[in-house]
């Protein structure tokens, strides 16, 4: 009997001993499961964290897109101000231009058209005025016969002006008007044949002169130098002409230029 009780006893410990066991491991296993919750619940905590830092970012990305487009957008609007702007300038530039040249026409053919009806009135007048003979020198004396065609001759703009040179020579000065700004002129020297009544030069040197609103000159243009030509006198019916034979530029083809009285 005492002997039952102790294999019954002993049962008992041992099933006690196995309940201990088992309690513990589910001890474990629960204490394993909590942690793997926590776990879990810090993953998730950390994603949304994750989730939300992403966002932000993604946020703040597209915040600074928008200000780089915008500044895109005032860039371009300003270059196409500035181009507009520069068109404009331009085309205010051309039209100011164009208006500055076409009042300058004007002007220059106001003053030709002024000179001109100046020249037909000199003409007129001279036409109406009664011929004065031009008196000759007799050269038998010794002195240059150049000085019997010494004056100014008169053609259209242009005027020639005639000096005896030394014994036997001859100098010319040529004013030729192109405009209200601009004159032409020639000079030369040479020779005079009394027989022939032909003065000979290979010296010319053409130049034309520019100037300002105040009449002074602005700019001299040396065209050429050593040009060589001839002028010819006629003498008839009290009335001394001459004609002049540019060999450079034939600039007075088909003239007459007439002696002015009084000069």
């Amino acid at each position: 009997m005492k002997r039952k009780e102790g294999n019954r006893s002993g049962r008992l410990g041992r099933c006690g001993k196995i309940l201990a066991v088992i309690f513990a491991l589910m001890l474990i296993c629960m204490t394993f499961a909590a942690c793997g919750n926590d776990s879990d619940e810090a993953s998730q905590e950390a994603a949304q964290s994750a989730s939300v830092t992403e966002s932000d970012q993604s946020a703040a990305k597209t915040d600074e897109e928008k200000d780089k487009d915008k500044d895109k957008e005032k860039d371009k609007d300003k270059e196409k101000q500035d181009q507009e702007k520069a068109q404009s300038k331009e085309q205010n530039d051309s039209a100011k231009k164009d208006q500055n040249d076409s009042a300058k026409k004007e002007q220059d053919q106001s003053a030709a058209d002024k000179d001109q009806d100046q020249s037909g009135q000199e003409q007129e007048q001279k036409a109406a005025e009664p011929e004065e003979e031009q008196e000759y020198t007799d050269t038998d004396d010794g002195q240059n016969p150049a000085m019997n065609f010494i004056g100014e001759y008169t053609c259209d703009r242009a005027i020639i002006r005639i000096e005896a040179d030394g014994r036997d020579g001859m100098k010319a000065k040529i004013q030729w008007g192109g405009g209200a700004y601009n004159t032409a002129f020639w000079e030369m020297s040479g020779t005079f044949d009394p027989d022939t009544l032909v003065f000979k030069y290979k010296n010319c040197v053409h130049k034309e002169v520019t100037y300002n609103e105040d009449g002074d000159e602005e700019d001299v243009d040396v065209l050429y130098r050593n040009g060589t030509g001839t002028m010819k006198f006629k003498d008839s019916a009290g009335k001394t002409t001459l004609t002049w034979q540019d060999d450079k530029d034939d600039q007075a083809k088909d003239m007459i230029f007439e002696w002015t009285p009084g000069v």
